[in-house]
Formats: C-alpha cells, sequence, structure tokens
C-alpha cells in the first residue's frame, strides 16, 4: 500500500490521527478500519485520500476474522464488515467488487451477481469485477451442462424411464397410490430443470426442483415458465438435504429423480443424498430414477499422469539428485476426470465389471466390495485405474436384465457421450506402483462406502513389499510442481 498524502493546510491533529490509523493496520486491522471510518465520517473530502487505506484494513480484517472463527463464521463477519463499508463507501467499485467476490463464496451468488454488476457500472474497466464476474459465471453454467444437455441418448433414457415411472405410479393398484391417483415428483439438483420438465410433461400433477446454484435456479425458473409450465413445476433453491415436511413440501413425494453422478460415478453423494430423500421425503413404495448403475474398471499406464500423483524417482531413489528418505508423497484426491479418447495412456489389463451397485440397496454406511482378476496385457506399472458405468435407470426385468432403452453407458469413445471417465489413483501405494505383465495373476479389488470408491491391485505374487518411512498427501497440482524438472532447473540457474 502507497498511502496518499493529506491535502496541503490539513491540521497537526489530523494527520496524527491518520497516521495512527495506518501504523495500526498490520497489529490490529480492525481498529484500523474502524479509525479510518470515523475520520472518514468527520472529513468527507478525504474519501480520495484514504480509500485505498480502508480497503486494507477491510481485506485484514476478513483474513483476521476468517483466522479467529473459521472459515463459515469469519466469511459472515467478514460480510457484515463490508456491508457496513459499502454504505460508507456506495461508489466504490473496489469495496462492491470485493463484497461480490465474498458473496460468491458464501453461495449467495445472485446477490454476488448484483454487487459485480454495479462495480463494472461504476468502473467498467475494474480488472477484479471482471475477473470475479467470469468466476460466477462459470459457476453458474459450467461447461459440462452444455455436453449433458446435448447427450440425446442420456436425454432419451431419462425422458423414457420418467414416462414409465409416473405411469406405473398413476396406476398402481398398491404400494398408497390409486389408479388415476396425482403423482408428485422431487428433481434432486434440477440444474436448467430439464428433467422436471420431463416428469411434468410424463403427467406428474406437482413436480419440485431443488436446486443449491441459486443463479441456476433462477434461470430454470425462466425455462419452466418459457414451457408453460410454471403452475406445475416449482424450483426451490437449496440443498435438498435441507428440505423438510411440511416447511418446504406439502407432504412426502411418489418419485425421486435425480442425476446426481460425475465421470467418478459418487463425486456429487448420490448415495447420502438419496439415503436423506427416502428418510424424509419419498413415502413408502416411491420410486427413484437412477435405479443404478454398473460400474467397469481398466488398469492404465500414463505417463502424463504419473507426475500428477506421486514422487517420480530417479533408478536411485532421488527427486532431481535429492534424497527424499523413504518419504512417499501421493495425491490426495481420490481421482481426477479425463476423455480417454485424448488422453494418452496404455490399458494395462482388459476392461472388467467390477460392481453393480442398486442406489436404493446401497444407502447404508456398510461398505460395498469385491475383488475381480485381471487379465493384464502389457508390462509396465500401473498409475491408474480408469472408470466408467453403465447408468442404470429402472429395476431389471423378471429375466433379471436391464432394458436397454432406460441404460446407458459413459464408457469410452460413445458417440454424443456427455461424460469424461474417472482415473482413481491407487490406495496402499508403497514406495512403487503395482507391475503387471501378461501371463502373471493379478487382482483388482474394488470398495465403495459413503460416496467413494477405492481401488487397489495385488499383484504382489504373494512377496512382502516394504513399507515406507512416512506417506504424505497433497494436490494434485503441488505434485505436478515437485515433478516438474524444467521447472527446478530454471531456479537453479
Amino acid at each position: 500500500l502507497i498511502s496518499q498524502p493529506l491535502p496541503a493546510g490539513a491540521s497537526g491533529c489530523l494527520q496524527e490521527k491518520l497516521s495512527r490509523a495506518r501504523d495500526a493496520l498490520l497489529r490490529a486491522p480492525r481498529e484500523s478500519l474502524a479509525a479510518l471510518l470515523e475520520l472518514l465520517f468527520a472529513h468527507p473530502e478525504l474519501q480520495t485520500v484514504i480509500e485505498e487505506d480502508i480497503l486494507a484494513a477491510l481485506t485484514a480484517s476478513c483474513r483476521e476474522l476468517e483466522a479467529l472463527r473459521g472459515a463459515e463464521g469469519g466469511l459472515q463477519a467478514a460480510l457484515y464488515l463490508y456491508s457496513g463499508v459499502a454504505k460508507v463507501l456506495p461508489r466504490s467499485a473496489a469495496v462492491a467488487s470485493a463484497q461480490g467476490a465474498l458473496l460468491h463464496r458464501l453461495g449467495r451468488h445472485k446477490e454476488a451477481l448484483e454487487r459485480l454488476q454495479w462495480a463494472l457500472a461504476l468502473d467498467p474497466g475494474h480488472a477484479p469485477a471482471e475477473e470475479a464476474l467470469d468466476s460466477l459465471r462459470s459457476f453458474a453454467a459450467e461447461r459440462w451442462h452444455f455436453r449433458m444437455l446435448n447427450d440425446r441418448l442420456r436425454n432419451q433414457c431419462y425422458a423414457t424411464a420418467i414416462q414409465n415411472a409416473v405411469a406405473s405410479l398413476a396406476g398402481a393398484s398398491d404400494g398408497g397410490t390409486a389408479s388415476g391417483q396425482e403423482v408428485r415428483a422431487l428433481d434432486i439438483g434440477s440444474g436448467t430443470g430439464i428433467l422436471s420438465i420431463m416428469a411434468a410433461r410424463a403427467g406428474a400433477t406437482k413436480v419440485w426442483g431443488c436446486e443449491m446454484n441459486s443463479l441456476l435456479a433462477d434461470l430454470s425458473r425462466q425455462i419452466v415458465d418459457q414451457h408453460g409450465l410454471g403452475d406445475r413445476v416449482t424450483v426451490l433453491h437449496g440443498h435438498s438435504t435441507d428440505l423438510r415436511v411440511p416447511r418446504d413440501l406439502p407432504e412426502r413425494v411418489d418419485l425421486v429423480v435425480t442425476e446426481l453422478v460425475d465421470s467418478g460415478l459418487v463425486g456429487e453423494h448420490i448415495l447420502s443424498v438419496l439415503r436423506h430423500a427416502r428418510d424424509e421425503l419419498l413415502r413408502p413404495g416411491g420410486l427413484t430414477v437412477p435405479y443404478g448403475a454398473v460400474l467397469h474398471a481398466m488398469p492404465l499406464a500414463a505417463p502424463e499422469l504419473r507426475g500428477r500423483q506421486r514422487l517420480v524417482l530417479d533408478t536411485a531413489g532421488r527427486l532431481h539428485g535429492l534424497a527424499t528418505g523413504g518419504l512417499v508423497v501421493r495425491v490426495d484426491e481420490p481421482y481426477t476426470c479425463e476423455c480417454l479418447s485424448h488422453f494418452p495412456h496404455t490399458p494395462m489389463a482388459a476392461p472388467v465389471r467390477v460392481l453393480e451397485v442398486a442406489f436404493r440397496d446401497s444407502l447404508s454406511s456398510k461398505p460395498l466390495a469385491a475383488t475381480v482378476p485381471l487379465q493384464p496385457t502389457a508390462c509396465g506399472v500401473v498409475d491408474a485405474v480408469a472408470v466408467w458405468f453403465d447408468l442404470v435407470l429402472e429395476p431389471p426385468g423378471a429375466d433379471g436384465t436391464f432394458n436397454p432403452r432406460t441404460t446407458f453407458s459413459t464408457r469410452p469413445a460413445r458417440g454424443g457421450n456427455g461424460w469424461d471417465q474417472g482415473l482413481y489413483h491407487l490406495v496402499d501405494v508403497q514406495s512403487t506402483p503395482p507391475e503387471l505383465s501378461p501371463g502373471s495373476p493379478a487382482t483388482l479389488r474394488c470398495e465403495l462406502c459413503e460416496d467413494r470408491i477405492q481401488f487397489s491391485i495385488d499383484a504382489s505374487h504373494g512377496e512382502r513389499r516394504p513399507s515406507p518411512a512416512a506417506q504424505v498427501r497433497v494436490g494434485e497440482m503441488d505434485l505436478a510442481l515437485m515433478n516438474d524438472v524444467g521447472r527446478h532447473c530454471a531456479f537453479l540457474s
């Protein structure tokens, strides 16, 4: 911060007060902020001189509050400070921009949009406001939304499954729903509202969409109205786990539809969300779309991925010539996502079917696990396990098979596929990753528990593998930087 001087002729007393307020900024930012605001109230003509000081004290105060009260409490207290300063400096683009960015962090996206737009109205070239607005827009409509909306097979399967479910519920003679009975549906994670519209068009008499992104919730209300369904589809803003009957819904619903599945299947917490829906929002005998998923896996080697998941050591066990003391550094994220059709990799074994998950039957905290034999097809280390799945929208028929009209796959190279594939990092990897070779036995173990999938490979042939001296887990990009030889050489030079 370069402090602006007071105008010529300012009193010595005023100079002393401003000096004390500036001196307190680092050691007591909230006291500094209070003193600066008091000066501004008494001398409005000083705004241009001390505005930057106020912003610096405000930023430091918010950091202090977050450190003292934790993320949630600190951000709420910081927002209170910003709101007060915004009243004092209503035409400050910097204050409006910072307040908008804070509202975005708190999930109050509609208010954030208003503040950021106001900041740009005050200063059309204000870079922080433009950057924050770009971030907000990306959050409101991330690019994968368009891929999903353009996945015709996925849309056709969902439309058919929802149509069948509504018809079954309206025409059932048991389960508490009489023939011709009204059908109430809840769309969890409703996004643009496409599944809600499908349910209404299928004949559901009342549909509630639940969307946590406030901007997307507003957009979906407009889309619903444009389709002439505003009287039958209501979009609620918030998490479905916060919904209560009869506060938010007049009664339990007959049908729950959702697509809370990502490329790794459970990364959007579909199991815990459906558990809450079953216990609190869905009537006994009600239906859920989707029914479940069939998980497929394939071990692979990918040098590009290797440097993002563990330290890449030389033959002497060193990193850029530095000894690691046996330390094993691993990525802390369970998986990453890539489109295998465009991602350089070598399949190390034939794809295998590992788990069949019925979502309604997998809602307890008890792990679901399977160990399957592998058929290695190449020699080398395994860097990850690629995952894709068949999303099964309806229960199996009497013959135990799934309806192909309501089942679709996220496998690589499927035309129009809206999903990438999940690349799961192996757990329990010690100082060296497992190696496969054709003709040598190996097994893949998969465990699903509480919205988390883990994979491990046993190719040890009974050999005891050494344990590392210690393990540390860091972010994927941090590991990539640690393995960046060119970057290190440049710094050393």
